[in-house]
């Protein structure tokens, strides 16, 4: 009945920036969740409140993992624990018991952020008591950490995250009163409008591959894939179904920020380990970098020493450098930089007082939005566009991309033969016959047709 009160012991929900938040009260102490959705919080309270052992189970199986200290080591005095503590706690807590269920670099991401920003010597609140803090204290660290680290808004929201998931640790054991992170309102995702790469820029690099194709491959992938640069660093040879154009992601090469060796880890989330349908212009792209990669070994000879990872047998990684290792993340980095500059990508700077021409900053990830804003400009419905680039939430890709298309039709009228619209199921699972044939994109010419002579360029209309 619309107005009526719940009763005692029987929990609460409410709104929260990014989705409802809850909590039930069991045996004096609150459990707090979160859920996406109203509908999904009420069925975890109700769960909660009629299942209380759950509950029970949970902080038994805690406490357990806890170092091995008498029970009354897990119960702290109210105001003698700092915010350090708490967070370094809560992060033992995670390596200890949950141990398997997140990658290596997100472990590590914890740490850094502990270390590097939580305690950081001049606006970090690590050293102040976890009773004390304050919303304004908050908001003081969060302006700190935007204007004088320079963090970005997802590393901001990565750090509001990890304390809100401390405090909840700590209060669930008694070491602090409240949690005071709720207070101060979870930075938005994006600071401001995302830099892309434009039109020109794009027709810049495609005239470039006309000429020098030895990266072609890599970032035709991130240019109208819209591969994260980890999964592209990934593939291995056994990934595409040359016959059918067909392309398993699966896999990330992450470099471990601990050790600084490289990993091969399983793709961001569920929905990003996806079976993709590629443009014909790609997969004869990819053709030739197999090729390439034949030619590349044998060149090498003696010197070829592929990296082996932790099996017994080498990875046969598409990407190579001439001595077989794979192409580590600041390396990728670099060569997109240095495309960026012999293709003429470029700005006026300076450098050491000498005026000159550097790569315009645009990051790798902007080739992953055009290949977004390629797909929707071409006609793709976002829930498709969504699930061919492996997000999770379909909200994010409307956030992200739909509010940034290109107003430019010519874009679109020069690649939509190249790329058809295909339906949800055939772009993102195994297909069971070859792709259909697609006819090359009028201009620029077909990127395999490696054409000595360089595209013509049209006019172009506002972003």
């Amino acid at each position: 009945m619309a107005g009526q009160r719940r009763g005692k012991k029987t929990g609460s929900i409410s709104k929260a920036s990014d989705g409802w938040k809850g909590y039930v009260t069991v045996d004096g102490q609150r459990k707090y969740f979160w859920a996406k959705t109203r509908r999904e919080a009420d069925l975890k309270r109700r769960h909660l409140v009629e299942h209380p052992e759950d509950v029970r189970n949970e902080r038994a199986a805690q406490q357990e993992a806890v170092e091995p200290h008498p029970p009354t080591r897990n119960v702290a005095v109210f105001g003698s624990s700092t915010v350090g503590a708490i967070v370094s706690g809560w992060i033992d807590h995670k390596l200890k018991v949950e141990r398997g269920r997140h990658k290596p670099k997100t472990s590590r991401g914890y740490s850094d952020h502990l270390r590097i920003h939580v305690n950081h010597p001049e606006y970090g609140i690590g050293d102040l008591d976890a009773d004390e803090v304050t919303a304004e204290g908050l908001e003081d660290f969060f302006t700190a950490l935007r204007e004088e680290a320079l963090l970005g808004a997802s590393a901001r929201r990565g750090i509001h995250s990890l304390l809100n998931s401390a405090f909840n640790f700590a209060l669930e054991r008694r070491m602090v009163r409240a949690n005071p992170v709720p207070r101060y309102l979870r930075p938005a995702p994006h600071d401001g409008e995302i830099v892309e790469i434009d039109p020109a820029q794009v027709e810049q690099l495609l005239l470039h591959f006309a000429f020098d194709s030895t990266y072609e491959a890599r970032w035709l992938l991130a240019l109208f894939v819209g591969l994260r640069p980890g999964e592209a660093l990934a593939i291995q040879v056994e990934d595409i179904d040359w016959n059918k154009g067909l392309l398993r992601v699966y896999q990330q090469l992450q470099q471990d920020s601990g050790s600084g060796g490289l990993i091969l880890v399983p793709v961001k989330s569920r929905t990003s380990k996806r079976t993709l349908v590629l443009p014909d212009f790609v997969l004869e792209a990819l053709k030739a970098r197999r090729a390439a990669l034949i030619e590349q070994q044998r060149a090498a000879g003696e010197a070829w020493n592929p990296w082996r990872g932790t099996g017994e047998q080498a990875p046969q990684f598409l990407f190579v450098q001439d001595n077989g290792q794979p192409i580590r993340p600041r390396l990728d980095y670099a060569i997109w930089k240095r495309l960026l500059e012999v293709a003429g990508v470029v700005r006026e700077g300076v450098r050491d007082g000498v005026p000159v021409l550097e790569a315009v900053p645009v990051s790798r990830y902007a080739c992953r939005h055009h290949a977004a804003t390629w797909l929707l400009g071409i006609g793709n419905d976002v829930a498709l566009v969504s699930r061919y680039l492996g997000h999770s939430d379909v909200g994010f890709t409307m956030r992200t991309y739909v509010s940034s298309r290109l107003s430019n039709a010519s874009v679109a009228v020069r690649m939509e033969q190249a790329f058809p619209t295909y339906s949800d199921s055939e772009i993102v699972q195994v297909a069971t016959s070859p792709a259909p044939a697609a006819a090359p994109p009028p201009i620029p010419p077909p990127i395999s047709a490696r054409s000595a002579t360089p595209p013509g360029r049209r006019g172009r209309g506002s972003r």
